[in-house]
């Protein structure tokens, strides 16, 4: 049996450690818009798969 991580015991993140380009902010922020519109399009036609959120 796996054991269970809760998420309050996970270390901070913060992806601006990451984004070391132009580029790589685009894609970062291009990636979290697409994935906020999908999220958003599943809550209101209330279909929203269960990996979503």
């Amino acid at each position: 049996m796996s054991k269970r991580i809760e998420v309050a015991d996970l270390p901070e993140f913060d992806a601006a450690h990451y984004l070391d380009s132009e580029t790589a902010i685009a894609a970062y922020l291009t990636d979290i818009l697409e994935a906020n519109v999908r999220l958003c399009w599943h809550r209101r036609r209330g279909t929203l798969p269960v990996n979503m959120e």
